[in-house]
């Protein structure tokens, strides 16, 4: 593995080590191209605090800043992306994108671990739903997200904790991939989920994508410096892929975040 676009920092409040400490671990393992993609703040509505989820919005400017000055320090000896990994809620997408782009942010990562826009109904994708009705409202904010046209990758597709039919799984992750493949939006294999030893990534969701014919990557979803040496971890994810047919992307196209912001 040559890159990782998928990194956090102490600032989401739930992940460990230094932007620094992630370099430096990156340069040891090899790494050429190292992403970070600390979670977003989002413009909530007033009075909303998303505690130990998220950046908020006031510590943008020292998360740019201090990745800016570590990319010219580190220029000689691997090359530094700075990205978020935001959320697509419809009712607030459009503003907290307006105020991102205020940012020289070189990539976005679409990964979405809530359903509608969290603060009105707190329903994490992982909790574990048995009406499609829920996995068929995750697919629609995936899709819309990944046509707003921003999003490099999709993080952790499989992320959603589903307990019903397995027709109404195949038919709706079916349908999510099939669109991904349409919008040329490759999809995360993660290897933070193979690390925790939860339901995902999962065999079902990646031979669904190697039917469809999706492209797919390896991300690494560091939340702890030592996640960039666990090679028993990245071996899993690798074989994982290729236990589908699934050849991993070394490194997809970064699309310019804001192109299509209109101000």
């Amino acid at each position: 593995m040559f890159s990782n676009l998928h990194t956090h920092t102490t600032r989401c409040r739930h992940a460990f080590g230094t932007e620094r400490e992630y370099i430096e671990a990156a340069i040891a393992q090899g790494i050429r191209v190292l992403g970070f993609s600390d979670h977003a703040p989002m413009l909530f509505p007033e009075g909303y605090y998303s505690k130990r989820v998220r950046m908020l919005p006031e510590e943008m400017d020292v998360y740019v800043s201090t990745l800016q000055a570590l990319r010219d320090e580190y220029k000689n000896e691997i090359r530094i992306l700075i990205g978020l990994e935001l959320e697509y809620y419809p009712e607030l997408f459009d503003r907290t994108l307006k105020f991102l782009s205020g940012y020289p942010l070189d990539y976005l990562i679409l990964g979405q671990h809530y359903l509608d826009n969290e603060y009105e109904a707190p329903n994490h994708t992982m909790l574990g739903f048995s009406e499609r009705k829920y996995l068929q409202r995750y697919v629609d904010q995936c899709i819309a997200g990944m046509e707003a046209g921003c999003f490099t990758f999709l993080a952790h597709p499989d992320c959603f904790l589903f307990k019903g039919a397995d027709r109404d799984y195949e038919e709706e992750m079916e349908r999510l991939c099939r669109r991904a493949v349409e919008l040329d939006v490759p999809l995360e294999i993660n290897m933070y989920g193979v690390i925790k030893g939860g339901h995902y990534p999962n065999d079902r969701f990646w031979e669904i994508a190697s039917r469809v014919g999706n492209t797919v990557l390896i991300g690494l979803d560091a939340h702890r410096t030592e996640m960039l040496s666990n090679l028993e971890a990245r071996a899993a994810a690798y074989a994982m892929a290729e236990r589908h047919g699934l050849v991993p992307i070394d490194l997809p196209e970064i699309r310019v975040p804001f192109k299509t912001l209109s101000v």
